[in-house]
């Protein structure tokens, strides 16, 4: 799933640009290279109330309906941050921060109006 928004699309750049230094240049030495910085992942998804619990739940074909997820997000402690993400990027899909892409799309459309 690419769920980068453009500052974590920036710091994956910068990552690939320190490896392929690294790879041109054998001799340059080690960079460290965290795994967070190859999942690109923010801080907050540790303490998400879904992690670990598999996409089926929280990406639904057209129409699908959310109910218990729904419920997992309203009791996450990253609802806010989780939401504040998917608002960033217009690609992200599913259940994010307890709304789903089209009640997404309307939050951006009123908050441009």
């Amino acid at each position: 799933m690419a769920y980068l928004v453009q500052p974590q699309r920036e710091a994956r750049r910068a990552v690939e640009e320190r490896l392929l230094d690294w790879l041109m240049q054998p001799h340059a030495g080690h960079i460290p290279v965290m795994l967070e910085d190859i999942l690109h992942r923010p801080e907050w998804h540790r303490d998400a109330a879904c992690r670990g619990s598999g996409a089926s739940g929280f990406v639904k074909s057209t129409g699908g309906a959310y109910g218990a997820t729904r419920q997992e997000c309203a009791r996450c402690p990253v609802r806010q941050e989780c939401l504040d993400f998917a608002l960033a990027d217009e690609s992200i899909v599913g259940l994010w921060g307890g709304t789903s892409d089209a009640e997404r799309r309307e939050m951006r459309r009123r908050a441009v109006a």
